[in-house]
């Protein structure tokens, strides 16, 4: 079965919202992916949605681009699981910006994951959620920001012999242009974000969230590696909060864990612990972040892995405790500790 993508080119009042199942309300038709039809497999690949937000020109300025609905492009199970379908959604200024947004709300959920497999899961789909920057000022204006509300999960599947790797999120206004005018140009995550590496052993996605302005972290979010009965567990993933002209605050839990092995492996070995990482002006860290090494039942456990909160004109301001970059243990050795770095210095995790 081919894939599907979806692609939305909206007017100047924006796009129609997207219903379920990643169709747009309105009458509008997915359309035929252009890298031609794809043999038939038993595991296909789920479907793909493309929306591009209202471009700006004159006479008439870019407007806000708002979507609701739920969105599945899940892989379908099969001896090997298929590979999730991706989800993008751009705003461009073009030349005529005006601080627009780019907004998803009223969702239970976009899920992107990859197909389970009787053998190997399929990788999880991509999410990308971006404001672009415009082409005034000399092709150096400010875009807008990005909000999300809606669940996103983008984990692999599940297989016998090796589990998927998840598939990345991004949340991204531009971050290169100022411009003159002023514009706020934050990005904000409500929801709850999953991005875990299938069982067996997948490896844990990529979440970035970068807002010129702000960021604003108020969902969970979670990128472990996938855990195993009997071999390895996965590597956790890569979590990246940036703001380069604002601060950046972490109201709920990130966890970059490695995956834990649960079976009685003597030579099993848990997965590393990934990196969490929050970078801006400020930084306001409220709730502990972990990026700690995977269990590694009867064999080694996972070296921990790497937390740094880097507030770029101050000190830091920490109110939370019980971060973890421990390494994992196990019956025959536990990992090795971790590194915690607080404004460039390495120090004890509080």
């Amino acid at each position: 079965m081919g894939a599907t993508a979806l692609r939305c080119e909206g007017r100047a009042r924006g796009p129609a919202p997207l219903a379920r199942g990643g169709r747009p309300r309105g009458g509008m038709e997915p359309v035929a992916a252009r890298d031609g039809p794809r043999p038939p497999a038993l595991s296909p690949a789920g479907p793909s949605a493309s929306v591009l937000g209202p471009s700006g020109g004159s006479p008439q300025a870019t407007g806000n681009l708002y979507v609701s609905g739920d969105i599945d492009t899940r892989g379908g199970a099969g001896a090997s699981g298929g590979a999730g379908g991706f989800v993008v959604f751009t705003l461009d200024p073009a030349s005529a910006p005006r601080g627009q947004e780019l907004i998803l709300l009223g969702y239970t959920a976009i899920d992107t994951r990859g197909g389970d497999g009787t053998t190997d899961g399929g990788g999880g789909g991509a999410f990308s959620l971006a404001n672009a920057p415009s082409f005034v000022e000399g092709g150096l204006g400010a875009g807008g920001g990005v909000v999300n509300e809606a669940e996103v999960n983008t984990s692999g599947g599940s297989g016998s012999q090796t589990g998927g790797s998840a598939g990345p999120v991004v949340l991204q206004s531009q971050i290169a242009n100022a411009g003159t005018v002023g514009y706020i140009e934050p990005a904000v995550n409500r929801a709850g974000l999953t991005l875990n590496g299938g069982i067996i052993g997948g490896e844990g996605g990529f979440a970035t969230l970068e807002g010129r302005t702000a960021v604003d972290s108020q969902g969970a979010i979670s990128a472990t590696g996938g855990g195993s009965a009997q071999g390895g567990g996965g590597p956790g993933g890569v979590c990246t909060l940036l703001s380069v002209a604002g601060s950046v605050t972490s109201n709920a839990a990130i966890h970059a864990d490695g995956g834990g092995v649960t079976g009685t492996n003597p030579v099993s070995l848990g997965g590393f612990g990934g990196t969490v990482s929050l970078q801006g002006l400020g930084v306001d860290s409220k709730v502990a972040l972990s990026a700690a090494g995977g269990g590694g039942g009867q064999g080694t456990g996972g070296d921990g892995g790497r937390i740094s909160l880097t507030a770029i004109a101050g000190a830091t301001s920490n109110t939370a405790s019980g971060y973890s970059v421990q390494g994992g243990t196990g019956a025959t050795g536990a990992g090795a500790a971790g590194l915690f770095f607080l404004d460039g210095q390495a120090v004890p995790a509080p």
